[in-house]
């Protein structure tokens, strides 16, 4: 596996990788654990074990490629790549009352 460095490179304090990373960091990075997965799979006897661990990478593989795509389709039909927040109405004290 990586290096202790390697994984926590762009991480947050909690260890996980921040969301400031590009929506192709964020693929890359996916693609990667899939890999190690993969490999961790193929080190195993057959069983549910590895069984386990081949879905595991191939869902990192998807959701890899979802977040790929999820910037290049907005990209290519014009659409803002990163969603505008709309602040959240508040409710007054007066609007709570019946």
């Amino acid at each position: 596996m990586a290096s202790d460095r390697d994984e926590t490179e762009g991480a947050g304090t909690d260890g996980h990788p921040n969301n400031s990373m590009s929506p192709q960091a964020r693929a890359q990075h996916y693609r990667h654990y899939a890999a190690e997965i993969h490999g961790l799979a193929e080190a195993r006897p057959g069983g549910s074990i590895r069984d386990q661990l081949t879905v595991l990478a191939r869902q990192y593989e998807a959701l890899a490629g979802m977040v790929a795509r999820s910037r290049s389709d907005r990209a290519a039909s014009g659409l803002p790549t990163r969603k505008r927040r709309v602040p959240k109405r508040h409710r007054t004290a007066a609007a709570a009352l019946p």
